[in-house]
């Protein structure tokens, strides 16, 4: 009986191990969510910047991200460390087990930046990505506030605020303004 369910759970547990290991997908909207507000959109407090444009320099054997070895790596072990100074983040929610999960699955299959296979892409096109924009946003009804851009989804802005919660905002909300700025980052989409 082991050794037919081994076969079966293997078949249904990688394509999940391989989903939860994508960067962009996966990790990347966790940083964005919980990390970002100190080590993103230009912050590193540190010396640790999670930006998809500027992490690579920290993954290497040893390092803040050490690919292969998730428990080992020190990010890793800053959003699990049980307590003290040194546990991430400092303010707001820590990560929940499953976004650890995550975050350590990624690590433990090489820490890849791009979900493209070796050779698909070249590396300057793997990686590319529109540019964040940081802005001050208007509603319908007059009222602003300032705001990073990090993604479109949908019909929703995915604004990061500078008390470093992420929102999605209804794009129909914002002003004419604001609309075509959303307009122009996607692409015209």
């Amino acid at each position: 009986m082991k050794s037919i369910l081994l076969p079966i759970v293997s078949v249904f547990a990688l394509p999940l191990l391989g989903e939860a290991s994508d960067f962009q997908s996966a990790v990347l909207p966790i940083f964005e969510s919980k990390c970002f507000r100190c080590h993103g959109n230009g912050e590193s407090k540190g010396g640790l910047s999670l930006d998809a444009d500027k992490i690579e320099k920290h993954i290497r054997r040893n390092g803040a991200i050490s690919p292969g070895s998730g428990d080992r790596s020190e990010l890793v072990m800053r959003v699990t460390v049980a307590e003290g100074n040194k546990k991430m983040p400092r303010n707001g929610a820590p990560l929940s087990e499953s976004e650890v999960e995550a975050i350590k699955a990624w690590i433990d299959a090489g820490a890849k930046l791009d979900a493209e296979s070796p050779g698909d892409a070249p590396a300057s096109t793997a990686m590319a990505r529109p540019e964040r924009v940081k802005e001050e946003w208007t509603n319908r009804e007059g009222r602003s506030i300032m705001a990073t851009l990090l993604r479109v989804d949908g019909d929703k802005a995915v604004l990061l605020l500078e008390t470093g919660k992420s929102v999605n905002y209804p794009i129909e909300n914002l002003s004419d303004e604001s609309q075509a700025k959303i307009r122009a980052f996607s692409g015209g989409q």
